[in-house]
């Protein structure tokens, strides 16, 4: 559907700053142009079609093997840990080395940052809206790294406790982190309240 006009049509996330400091009040930043921009930002979805985006690219549905070849031959980035091929991020900060990178995009204009990736298995996927990205703290940050990893990162394997009666407080420990994610979801990861879309078989 094309749509003309600055405002943005049914329920969607509103986009904040605080411009003036994290005393203030935020700044609605929702009908800011993204065109400012060129390129990026210039497509509104939602966080399931991003999902479903990305479960369709991982599997190989929407470009022939080649042209997919290409997006995931990346060449290192001045940024530790992420390198890029076309269009196509490969991010090692995230699950670290030894699982293979996670793959997608970010992206960010004033008000908003948002993640899209899947796995390096391809077989678990998240896409995070969150609705600031100038003034984000280092707490939100963190925060996002931590619902990022639960998503898409395996579980490391339990510990073996050292005498029986702890062996039932590490496997309740494990299942509460280790959420496996179907279909979409609205869910938080972990006790965190961040809503995510996730997916995953």
């Amino acid at each position: 559907m094309t749509r003309a006009g600055p405002d943005l049509p049914g329920r969607h996330l509103n986009g904040y700053e605080w411009l003036d400091g994290p005393g203030a009040a935020p700044t609605d930043l929702t009908g800011f142009s993204a065109g400012a921009f060129w390129g990026p930002g210039n497509m509104i979805s939602t966080t399931a079609d991003l999902n479903r985006f990305q479960q369709a690219l991982s599997e190989g549905r929407l470009l022939p093997p080649r042209l997919l070849g290409e997006m995931r031959d990346v060449r290192d980035t001045d940024r530790a840990g992420r390198s890029y091929g076309l269009g196509l991020e490969a991010n090692t900060t995230v699950c670290g080395t030894a699982q293979g990178p996670v793959r997608g995009h970010s992206g960010s204009v004033p008000g908003y940052n948002t993640f899209s990736f899947a796995s390096a298995d391809g077989r678990r996927r998240i896409t995070l809206a969150v609705n600031v990205d100038l003034t984000k703290t280092r707490g939100a940050d963190e925060a996002i790294g931590r619902v990022l990893s639960t998503a898409l990162c395996r579980p490391a394997p339990p510990a073996q406790p050292a005498a029986q009666a702890g062996s039932s407080l590490a496997a309740r420990t494990v299942s509460a982190c280790d959420r496996r994610f179907t279909g979409t979801v609205s869910a938080g990861a972990c006790g965190s309240r961040t809503r995510v879309a996730a997916g995953g078989r």
